[in-house]
């Protein structure tokens, strides 16, 4: 059992780790929990005896910033005067004593303040917003309670995890954070070493005595001298006394060293988190059109937020939860990791098979050292787990078709193609980029960044991944169906005011909430489509628009204005889904069914066809707003159209991420760059300039029109 000197000592330097400008404050155990908001029952000193808590509590109580004055004492001049003459008796010096110890206090509370000033001066990055931060807790410690780490804890296991999210680990200054760790525990063993030593029965009896005065505003020298006989103490044990303040001495040093190594170790993770939390929730590096300018831009648009996350964030037990809600919260995120872990092992462990040209051309029922080779390379990456042996049989034709099928290849009852070889060929480290970058893409979604479309914050939800060509809906975070989708062309097209040339079909990057199904649209045609596409084909059919059952009408300026009426060939199909947007952009059915058998799909004008919308229309109208199918199916059959607008408004996010999973194995799902986005960012040429032209929001503009169309 600890006894009242440790008992004293604690009481005083316990939270000086974690004070605030009120240093009359009474400092807290340092054994106790010390989080942020903890009652004051929790901060009470845990290893204090029933017997001695109410005089430590008296201790704790008696911290001021002005050294208290007893009445009725010698004064500590007085008693210097004394001392000199070597007449000092016992009592008088416990006056020089309590007095020289409330200055300590003082100096102490004041040193942990500009030790935390100086140590925030020192810092390069974040450093007006850990002023922020700090300045907002009253300079109280975050990531520990001034005797041991608590948030500190998932915090390192986070720093120690960085690359599992294809994240860069040197800026986080790791190493050096390591180095603070040993400095607290060498310091932290340094102190506790100290109060280790309890000294003995006589030490107890005055420390005793110390404690009943240190409650007290008066005292006569009758009184303290009845109290230093109750002890059995007398002048004769003026050495007990110098024992005492030389320990206390020692322990004043040795938790200020403490204090200072949890400060710069509070200070660097504090950091070290404003880091990870931008980097994982705010950072905008890859988007296309969105990405910062630069690091310190981010930081710049991002620092209230950071700020506000800060100050409700709870440093306590539950700050590893805090850390996982940092993370993207869509399943896939996860299983990303894990391939990004599988193919840098690969890259670093493994000489890849390379195939040569002949590969290309081997095909079920081949033989030879081809083969061989092939079968190789599968095993390699997990595609295949047959014998090695010179035959092309069905289980290597089964490990070719799910690569294929994973690669966004073109499937031929698994033979080998010219692509397949050449993806076979790209070297596990490029896999392993692609994983990384599908990673920040993932953090900088709308699904993960923009609070209005968080992932798993409405009931029903949808996601639209542009290089895989579909359409995931979830409900209650789990995906509920998937649909095949259409998405904008590549093709180069001259926009007609401004004669610019570029990518003007793309499906555009947003979120938005489906608000309206319509069963049996009218398509009103865009005047760019009727321009370069309607102008052309009535050069050739003059009876096109009657056989199509479109309609022209001439408005006020002279402008012809055409429209399809709803039917079997409606360019829309039999439904649409609205989601109000600035591009004009929407989902909907479509009579060319034959597309969606490609496997690169990127032939619309911007609009998404879905594969499936009959089905989709009624899994949104009868399954989730309750309409029964009676009805539904009379308003399709009428042939007329026929609107709803949707009590539950569905959040829909249009990404661009050339990476996933595939559902039956897991394994990654590699897609095709199709609108070189990734390729672009590569190269440093994102984020592409915006216009703001009608037509031209988020169009990849490559030229002006030069020379006749």
């Amino acid at each position: 059992m600890r006894n009242l000197t440790t008992v004293w000592i604690l009481v005083f330097c316990s939270a000086l780790a974690g004070c605030d400008d009120s240093s009359s404050t009474a400092p807290v155990d340092p054994s106790a929990t010390a989080a942020p908001g903890a009652s004051e029952q929790q901060r009470q000193p845990r290893a204090v005896s029933t017997a001695h808590r109410a005089g430590a509590e008296n201790a704790s109580a008696a911290v001021a910033p002005q050294p208290a004055a007893l009445p009725g004492m010698m004064a500590a001049g007085q008693a210097a005067g004394a001392q000199a003459a070597g007449t000092l008796k016992l009592s008088e010096r416990l006056v020089t004593f309590l007095q020289r110890w409330s200055k300590r206090e003082t100096a102490f509370v004041e040193t942990y303040k500009a030790t935390f000033t100086q140590e925030l001066a020192k810092l390069r990055w974040f450093k007006r917003l850990s002023a922020s931060v700090y300045e907002a807790r009253g300079y109280s410690l975050a990531f520990s309670d001034g005797t041991k780490l608590i948030a500190g804890v998932p915090m390192l296991a986070s720093l120690e995890a960085l690359e599992s999210h294809g994240l860069d680990p040197k800026p986080y200054g790791r190493q050096q954070i390591r180095g603070l760790v040993s400095a607290v525990d060498k310091a932290s063993g340094a102190y506790h070493r100290l109060l280790e030593d309890t000294g003995g029965l006589k030490e107890a009896a005055l420390w005793k005595v110390l404690d009943a005065l240190r409650g007290r505003s008066s005292v006569s020298s009758v009184e303290l001298d009845k109290l230093l006989a109750d002890e059995a103490l007398s002048d004769l044990d003026l050495g007990v006394l110098t024992r005492i303040e030389q320990r206390t001495d020692n322990v004043f040093d040795a938790k200020a060293g403490l204090n200072t190594a949890f400060v710069q170790l509070d200070l660097a993770l504090t950091q070290a988190y404003l880091r990870y939390a931008y980097e994982m929730r705010y950072r905008r590096v890859a988007h296309p059109f969105d990405a910062d300018a630069s690091y310190g831009r981010g930081l710049e648009r991002s620092a209230k937020a950071l700020l506000e996350r800060y100050k409700r964030t709870p440093f306590d037990a539950g700050f590893g939860d805090v850390l996982a809600k940092l993370e993207p919260q869509i399943p896939e995120y996860q299983l990303l990791r894990r391939g990004l872990r599988f193919y840098e092992e690969l890259a670093a462990t493994n000489e890849q098979v390379k195939l040569p040209s002949i590969a290309s051309r081997l095909r079920p029922g081949s033989k030879g050292r081809f083969v061989v080779k092939l079968q190789e390379r599968l095993k390699q990456e997990g595609y295949y787990d047959g014998d090695i042996h010179p035959l092309y049989d069905e289980a290597l034709a089964a490990a070719v078709t799910l690569y294929q099928t994973t690669h966004q290849l073109k499937v031929d009852g698994g033979k080998m193609s010219y692509s397949t070889r050449k993806s076979m060929n790209r070297t596990y480290a490029q896999r392993a980029a692609s994983v990384k970058l599908g990673l920040q893409r993932h953090r900088e979604s709308d699904l993960h960044q923009n609070p209005e479309f968080l992932f798993g914050s409405a009931p029903y939800q949808a996601r639209i991944n542009i290089p895989a060509f579909e359409a995931t809906f979830f409900k209650d975070g789990k995906p509920a169906r998937a649909h095949n989708v259409v998405v904008g062309g590549n093709v180069v097209g001259v926009h007609e005011k401004t004669g610019l040339r570029g990518h003007f079909n793309r499906t555009r990057l947003f979120s938005k909430k489906l608000k309206t199904v319509v069963l049996n649209p009218v398509w009103r045609v865009p005047p760019r489509i009727k321009q370069q596409e309607l102008d052309k084909q009535l050069l050739d059919e003059p009876d096109f628009y009657a056989k199509n059952n479109y309609k022209v009408k001439i408005l006020a300026d002279g402008t012809e204005q055409v429209t399809q009426l709803p039917g079997p060939k409606n360019a829309l199909g039999l439904v649409k889904f609205l989601f109000p947007n600035q591009y004009s952009i929407y989902m909907h059915d479509t009579p060319r069914k034959r597309l969606f058998k490609r496997t690169i799909r990127a032939f619309s004008h911007g609009c998404m066809r879905v594969e499936g919308a009959l089905d989709l229309a009624r899994f949104i109208l009868i399954d989730v707003e309750g309409m029964s199918p009676r009805t539904f199916d009379k308003a399709l059959d009428a042939r007329k159209t026929y609107g709803v607008r949707l009590k539950t408004l569905v959040p829909i996010s249009i990404d661009y991420n050339s990476v996933g999973i595939h559902d039956e194995t897991g394994k990654v799902m590699f897609y095709a760059d199709i609108y070189k986005f990734d390729r672009d960012y590569r190269a440093g040429k994102t984020p592409y300039k915006r216009y703001p032209q009608r037509g031209l929001e988020q169009a990849v503009v490559l030229a002006q029109k030069s020379g006749p169309q």
